[in-house]
Protein backbone atom coordinates (compact mmCIF):
# COMPACT_ATOMS: atom_id res chain seq x y z
CA UNK A 1 0.00 0.00 0.00
CA UNK A 2 2.97 2.33 0.38
CA UNK A 3 2.14 3.63 3.86
CA UNK A 4 5.16 4.91 5.78
CA UNK A 5 3.45 4.77 9.19
CA UNK A 6 0.49 2.94 10.68
CA UNK A 7 -1.64 3.84 13.71
CA UNK A 8 -1.18 1.28 16.48
CA UNK A 9 -2.35 0.92 20.07
CA UNK A 10 -0.07 -0.26 22.86
CA UNK A 11 -1.28 -3.31 24.69
CA UNK A 12 -2.28 -2.30 28.23
CA UNK A 13 -0.18 -3.76 31.03
CA UNK A 14 -2.53 -5.38 33.53
CA UNK A 15 -1.24 -6.27 36.98
CA UNK A 16 -2.82 -9.30 38.66
CA UNK A 17 -2.59 -9.61 42.43
CA UNK A 18 -4.05 -12.38 44.62
CA UNK A 19 -4.61 -11.70 48.30
CA UNK A 20 -5.21 -13.89 51.33
CA UNK A 21 -3.29 -15.79 54.01
CA UNK A 22 -4.86 -19.02 52.77
CA UNK A 23 -3.57 -18.66 49.19
CA UNK A 24 -0.72 -21.04 48.31
CA UNK A 25 1.24 -21.11 45.06
CA UNK A 26 1.02 -24.29 42.94
CA UNK A 27 3.79 -26.73 43.76
CA UNK A 28 3.91 -25.86 47.45
CA UNK A 29 2.52 -28.04 50.21
CA UNK A 30 -1.12 -27.23 50.86
CA UNK A 31 -1.74 -26.58 54.58
CA UNK A 32 -5.00 -27.15 56.36
CA UNK A 33 -7.53 -24.58 55.15
CA UNK A 34 -5.31 -23.43 52.29
CA UNK A 35 -6.27 -23.01 48.64
CA UNK A 36 -4.07 -22.93 45.57
CA UNK A 37 -3.62 -19.68 43.70
CA UNK A 38 -5.70 -20.36 40.61
CA UNK A 39 -7.07 -16.82 40.14
CA UNK A 40 -3.78 -15.28 39.01
CA UNK A 41 -3.35 -17.73 36.17
CA UNK A 42 -6.96 -17.93 35.03
CA UNK A 43 -7.19 -14.12 34.97
CA UNK A 44 -3.88 -13.92 33.09
CA UNK A 45 -5.31 -16.13 30.37
CA UNK A 46 -8.44 -13.99 30.12
CA UNK A 47 -6.34 -10.82 29.93
CA UNK A 48 -4.28 -12.25 27.06
CA UNK A 49 -7.44 -13.32 25.25
CA UNK A 50 -8.86 -9.80 25.60
CA UNK A 51 -5.70 -8.20 24.16
CA UNK A 52 -3.84 -7.11 27.29
CA UNK A 53 -0.40 -7.91 28.66
CA UNK A 54 -0.69 -9.64 32.05
CA UNK A 55 1.82 -8.98 34.83
CA UNK A 56 1.40 -11.53 37.63
CA UNK A 57 2.48 -10.01 40.93
CA UNK A 58 3.52 -12.10 43.96
CA UNK A 59 0.56 -12.92 46.16
CA UNK A 60 0.27 -11.11 49.48
CA UNK A 61 -1.15 -11.96 52.89
CA UNK A 62 -4.01 -10.17 54.59
CA UNK A 63 -1.98 -7.07 55.45
CA UNK A 64 -2.68 -3.49 54.41
CA UNK A 65 1.02 -2.66 54.69
CA UNK A 66 1.93 -5.58 52.45
CA UNK A 67 -0.67 -4.51 49.89
CA UNK A 68 0.64 -0.95 49.85
CA UNK A 69 4.21 -2.14 49.45
CA UNK A 70 3.27 -4.47 46.60
CA UNK A 71 1.46 -1.70 44.75
CA UNK A 72 4.43 0.62 45.11
CA UNK A 73 6.73 -2.04 43.63
CA UNK A 74 4.38 -2.98 40.78
CA UNK A 75 5.90 -0.56 38.30
CA UNK A 76 4.10 1.04 35.38
CA UNK A 77 0.65 -0.45 34.96
CA UNK A 78 -2.45 0.58 33.05
CA UNK A 79 -4.84 -1.48 35.18
CA UNK A 80 -4.62 -3.55 38.34
CA UNK A 81 -6.77 -6.61 39.02
CA UNK A 82 -7.00 -7.89 42.57
CA UNK A 83 -8.77 -11.05 43.70
CA UNK A 84 -10.12 -11.26 47.21
CA UNK A 85 -10.25 -8.69 49.96
CA UNK A 86 -13.20 -6.65 48.67
CA UNK A 87 -16.08 -7.88 50.83
CA UNK A 88 -17.15 -6.75 54.31
CA UNK A 89 -14.92 -8.91 56.50
CA UNK A 90 -12.18 -7.81 58.84
CA UNK A 91 -9.49 -9.17 56.52
CA UNK A 92 -10.80 -7.56 53.34
CA UNK A 93 -7.73 -5.36 53.05
CA UNK A 94 -8.23 -4.06 49.51
CA UNK A 95 -11.46 -2.28 50.35
CA UNK A 96 -10.10 -1.00 53.68
CA UNK A 97 -6.99 0.53 52.12
CA UNK A 98 -8.88 2.14 49.23
CA UNK A 99 -11.41 3.70 51.62
CA UNK A 100 -8.55 5.55 53.32
CA UNK A 101 -6.02 6.13 50.56
CA UNK A 102 -7.90 5.84 47.26
CA UNK A 103 -11.15 6.79 45.60
CA UNK A 104 -13.86 4.15 45.31
CA UNK A 105 -16.12 4.75 42.32
CA UNK A 106 -18.50 1.88 43.04
CA UNK A 107 -18.66 -1.13 45.33
CA UNK A 108 -21.04 -4.09 45.05
CA UNK A 109 -23.23 -5.00 42.11
CA UNK A 110 -26.58 -6.75 42.14
CA UNK A 111 -25.53 -10.08 40.67
CA UNK A 112 -24.56 -13.55 41.80
CA UNK A 113 -21.88 -14.75 41.64
CA UNK A 114 -19.66 -11.70 41.92
CA UNK A 115 -21.63 -9.33 44.16
CA UNK A 116 -18.73 -7.69 46.08
CA UNK A 117 -17.13 -6.10 43.02
CA UNK A 118 -15.13 -2.90 43.47
CA UNK A 119 -13.74 -0.29 41.09
CA UNK A 120 -11.44 2.44 42.40
CA UNK A 121 -8.31 4.43 41.66
CA UNK A 122 -5.16 4.49 43.79
CA UNK A 123 -2.56 7.15 43.00
CA UNK A 124 -4.05 7.47 39.52
CA UNK A 125 -4.00 3.70 38.87
CA UNK A 126 -7.39 2.13 37.94
CA UNK A 127 -8.06 -0.85 40.18
CA UNK A 128 -10.73 -3.48 39.64
CA UNK A 129 -11.26 -5.52 42.80
CA UNK A 130 -12.64 -8.97 41.98
CA UNK A 131 -14.04 -11.48 44.48
CA UNK A 132 -11.77 -14.25 45.68
CA UNK A 133 -13.98 -17.12 44.54
CA UNK A 134 -12.47 -18.44 41.27
CA UNK A 135 -15.80 -18.59 39.44
CA UNK A 136 -16.84 -15.15 40.68
CA UNK A 137 -13.48 -13.69 39.67
CA UNK A 138 -13.74 -14.96 36.11
CA UNK A 139 -17.39 -13.98 35.70
CA UNK A 140 -16.86 -10.43 36.95
CA UNK A 141 -13.79 -9.99 34.77
CA UNK A 142 -15.71 -11.07 31.67
CA UNK A 143 -18.59 -8.69 32.45
CA UNK A 144 -16.57 -5.70 33.69
CA UNK A 145 -12.84 -6.16 33.09
CA UNK A 146 -13.02 -7.27 29.48
CA UNK A 147 -15.11 -4.23 28.37
CA UNK A 148 -12.64 -2.00 30.23
CA UNK A 149 -9.72 -3.52 28.35
CA UNK A 150 -11.55 -3.05 25.06
CA UNK A 151 -11.95 0.62 25.98
CA UNK A 152 -8.24 0.97 26.74
CA UNK A 153 -7.41 -0.68 23.41
CA UNK A 154 -9.74 1.62 21.51
CA UNK A 155 -11.73 -1.31 20.16
CA UNK A 156 -15.23 -0.61 18.92
CA UNK A 157 -16.42 -4.20 18.49
CA UNK A 158 -18.63 -5.61 21.27
CA UNK A 159 -16.59 -7.25 24.04
CA UNK A 160 -19.07 -10.10 24.38
CA UNK A 161 -20.97 -12.01 21.72
CA UNK A 162 -24.17 -14.00 21.89
CA UNK A 163 -24.29 -17.53 20.63
CA UNK A 164 -27.36 -19.65 20.12
CA UNK A 165 -26.79 -23.07 21.67
CA UNK A 166 -27.21 -26.01 19.33
CA UNK A 167 -29.43 -28.87 20.51
CA UNK A 168 -27.64 -32.01 21.63
CA UNK A 169 -29.27 -35.33 20.72
CA UNK A 170 -30.31 -37.41 23.72
CA UNK A 171 -27.94 -40.09 24.87
CA UNK A 172 -28.96 -43.61 24.00
CA UNK A 173 -27.16 -46.03 26.34
CA UNK A 174 -26.39 -49.43 24.87
CA UNK A 175 -27.45 -52.52 26.86
CA UNK A 176 -24.60 -54.81 27.88
CA UNK A 177 -23.85 -57.79 25.68
CA UNK A 178 -25.41 -61.13 26.48
CA UNK A 179 -28.92 -62.33 27.24
CA UNK A 180 -31.39 -60.05 28.91
CA UNK A 181 -32.59 -60.50 32.46
CA UNK A 182 -35.80 -62.09 31.20
CA UNK A 183 -38.08 -62.40 28.17
CA UNK A 184 -39.92 -59.34 26.93
CA UNK A 185 -43.69 -59.17 26.61
CA UNK A 186 -43.75 -60.45 23.04
CA UNK A 187 -41.56 -63.50 23.43
CA UNK A 188 -37.92 -64.18 22.81
CA UNK A 189 -36.90 -60.95 21.03
CA UNK A 190 -34.42 -58.67 22.83
CA UNK A 191 -35.46 -55.26 24.06
CA UNK A 192 -33.66 -51.89 23.87
CA UNK A 193 -33.28 -49.29 26.61
CA UNK A 194 -34.71 -46.41 24.58
CA UNK A 195 -37.43 -46.54 21.90
CA UNK A 196 -36.01 -46.40 18.35
CA UNK A 197 -37.20 -43.80 15.80
CA UNK A 198 -40.91 -44.07 15.10
CA UNK A 199 -42.14 -44.63 18.64
CA UNK A 200 -45.65 -45.28 17.39
CA UNK A 201 -44.55 -48.76 16.36
CA UNK A 202 -43.27 -49.81 19.78
CA UNK A 203 -44.97 -50.58 23.05
CA UNK A 204 -43.66 -50.51 26.61
CA UNK A 205 -43.17 -54.10 27.67
CA UNK A 206 -43.85 -53.44 31.36
CA UNK A 207 -40.43 -54.57 32.54
CA UNK A 208 -37.46 -52.76 34.06
CA UNK A 209 -33.79 -53.32 33.28
CA UNK A 210 -31.03 -51.65 35.33
CA UNK A 211 -33.52 -49.22 36.86
CA UNK A 212 -34.96 -48.06 33.51
CA UNK A 213 -38.12 -49.00 31.57
CA UNK A 214 -37.53 -51.16 28.52
CA UNK A 215 -39.21 -50.94 25.14
CA UNK A 216 -39.91 -54.02 23.08
CA UNK A 217 -38.29 -54.13 19.66
CA UNK A 218 -41.22 -55.88 17.95
CA UNK A 219 -43.77 -53.90 15.91
CA UNK A 220 -46.91 -52.77 17.66
CA UNK A 221 -49.24 -55.03 15.68
CA UNK A 222 -47.25 -58.07 16.88
CA UNK A 223 -47.36 -56.84 20.45
CA UNK A 224 -51.11 -56.56 20.24
CA UNK A 225 -51.27 -60.32 19.74
CA UNK A 226 -49.46 -60.97 23.02
CA UNK A 227 -51.96 -62.35 25.49
CA UNK A 228 -49.93 -61.79 28.63
CA UNK A 229 -47.49 -59.17 29.88
CA UNK A 230 -44.47 -60.61 31.62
Amino acid sequence: MGYATLPVVKRPRVGILSTGDEVVEPGEALPYGGVYNSNSYSLAGLVVEAGGEPVILPKISDSVEGLRTQLQRAGQLDLLLTSGGVSMGEYDIVRRMLEREGEIHFWKVRMQPGGPLLFATWNGLPLLGLPGNPVSAMVTFLLFGRPLLFKLLGRTDPPLSRRRPSPIPPLRPTPPAGPTAGPCCAGRRRATVWPPPGTSRVRYCGQWRWGMPWWCSRPAFQLSRARSWK
